[in-house]
Formats: structure tokens, sequence, C-alpha cells
């Protein structure tokens, strides 16, 4: 009695490598939007603690919290009580960062900025001289004419978000950092922007506590930003005028 080998024909190999494409063809999808859901949530999550901080140092000082920008120190240099150095802060870079962004160092002769400049952008308007925190109060007449922001309800309020400083240069990253944002400023002020990083939205922190991914078109409606940066070309959109 003989044997007869069975062996793959090449029709067949070709049948099977086609069928095994296929199917990474719809699994590559999946996966990739998986991931960026992910990294999406881990966003929401680090903005989440960064407001439980801000709550904790409210807390501490009088119902507010830092400055925006104070002596040329952000508001995250502050908020970690002025340590000097981000390795004697393990978790801290990470943490005040979104994952979707790597962190990049801004070469300067103010070492500082190369710790604390974060992805994360602090509403001028809510920092410590013009907000009471604890209240939602204006103080010292506000941020500008901004008296619009002031008078939004608690879960409308944005505090801070997924932030960029466009301003089309490239010298230090891919994208640039920023710790504070302008709602509606003109010109060079407008550099410091809301970033619709995720799938065209940006998580947002608002001041009921709550963190949720966010078009630029509903803060727009709200009346609450003018400029953004769109994620892939990063040029500036302008949302239109906005009346105080």
């Amino acid at each position: 009695m003989t044997h007869r080998k069975s062996r793959f024909t090449l029709i067949e190999l070709l049948v099977v490598i086609a069928i095994i494409a296929i199917l990474a063809g719809m699994l590559l999808p999946a996966l990739g939007k998986a991931k960026e859901h992910a990294v999406s949530a881990q966003c929401g999550s680090n903005q989440k603690q960064m407001m439980l901080v801000l709550q904790m140092y409210s807390n501490d000082h009088e119902g507010c919290i830092p400055h925006y920008y104070t002596h040329d120190f952000p508001w995250l240099y502050v908020l970690g009580g002025m340590v000097s150095n981000w390795a004697k802060m393990p978790g801290w870079k990470e943490a005040a960062a979104c994952p979707a962004v790597p962190y990049v160092k801004w070469t300067s002769n103010l070492p500082w900025r190369g710790r604390y400049e974060t992805t994360f952008g602090l509403l001028i308007e809510a920092s410590g001289p013009y907000m009471k925190f604890d209240t939602g109060a204006m103080r010292g007449g506000g941020y500008g004419n901004r008296t619009y922001y002031y008078k939004t309800s608690p879960s409308s309020r944005p505090i801070l978000g997924d932030s960029v400083n466009d301003t089309g240069s490239r010298t230090y990253g891919t994208l640039n950092q920023t710790s504070h944002i302008y709602t509606s400023g003109t010109g060079s002020d407008s550099n410091h922007k809301f970033h619709n990083r995720h799938n065209k939205r940006m998580n947002v922190a608002f001041w009921d506590g709550h963190v949720t991914l966010t078009a630029p078109e509903e803060l727009h409606a709200a009346k609450l930003v003018r400029y953004y940066s769109d994620s892939a070309s990063l040029v500036v959109i302008d949302m239109g005028s906005i009346d105080n």
C-alpha cells in the first residue's frame, strides 16, 4: 500500500495568505481605535487627577489656585510645591500631561520651563488672580472683558484641557507644549490654544470636576472658545467672534 503525502498547492497557499490579509485588514483598524480610546481615557484620567490637586491646593490657599504664570513659573511648578526637578517627583511628569503627546524639553536659559511646561493648559480666566476656584466668583475684575466666562455654570465652565503652543515653529518638537490657554485672544496671544488631538475632540476638565471629550464647536457655541488647533495640521482656526 502506498501513502501519498498531502501538500498545499500554490493556489491553496495564496488563498490562505489572502484570507489572513483580509482578517488583518479588518482587525488592525479596530486595534488602532482601541489604542486611541485607551490613550484618550488615560488623558482624561490625568486631567481628573490635576483637578483634584487643584481642589486641594485651593483648600489651602483661601479658595484660589495658582496664577497661570508667576514670575515666569507656570502653574504646575507652584502646584507641585516648587520642587526643582522632575526626578524628585516620580510620576508627576506623566500625570501632568497627555500620553498622546511625548514630553519635549524646552531648551531655554530658564530650566524650569523644561520641567513644567505641559500639554494641559490652564485657562487664564480660571487662575488665581481672576477667579475664586472654590466659589467660581470673579476676582479683581476677572481676566480682560471675559465676564461671560464667570457666569457659566459649573458643568460648562472649562478649567483646563488639551493644549498646544501653535506658533508654527517646530523648534521644540513636533507638538509644542503650553501650560495655559487663551480662549479668545488675538495675534500672538492666540498661540496658546485648545488642541483637538483625540479624534477631532479634546479632553476638557470643567469646574464641577468632570472631564469629558469635547468638540471645539461645543465650546464655541457656549461662547468660550474662539481659536483652537486642528490635530492634523495645527493650523489656527478662527471660530468667529465671541460676545462677552
